[in-house]
């Protein structure tokens, strides 16, 4: 019988180091199942992605935005009642101070002699008349 006794313990062993190791995969996929983890998880995967929504909305606004600015600036600038070299000294100072982008050199290559004239701060135009005056301030 001790024989039979020990292949008895020895199989309960086994069987309980089996059940001991089921317990510990169970134990570590319901941790991962577990509401809270789920729910904590789900949080911050939103949170993340509204962040990344809100950082590209406010990306787009500021891109319109700046090329309704420049739109509008580019608009106001050839104002000038038909006078060809207004409209480049304008455009070109624009060009130069940074608040109209040339990117492919359109601006450049319909004012080619622009180089040459002084820049100067473009002026509007009087009220009384609605032409743009002939003399302007030098950018110094």
């Amino acid at each position: 019988m001790d024989k039979d006794e020990l292949e008895l313990k020895q199989e309960e062993l086994r069987i309980k180091k089996q059940e001991l190791a089921l317990k510990e995969r169970e134990s570590k996929i319901s941790k991962m199942t577990n509401p809270l983890v789920v729910v904590i998880f789900a949080a911050t995967l939103g949170l993340f992605g509204n962040l990344w929504i809100a950082h590209t909305n406010n990306a787009n606004t500021q891109k319109l935005e700046r090329l309704r600015t420049q739109s509008n600036i580019f608009l106001e600038a050839v104002k000038t009642n038909g006078d060809i070299n207004a409209a480049c000294v304008n455009l070109k100072f624009f060009v130069n101070s940074g608040l109209v982008d040339d990117i492919k050199p359109t601006i450049e290559s319909a004012c080619p002699n622009m180089d040459k004239v002084a820049l100067v701060i473009p002026s509007l135009p009087s009220s009384s008349t609605g032409t743009v005056p002939a003399e302007r301030q030098k950018v110094k």
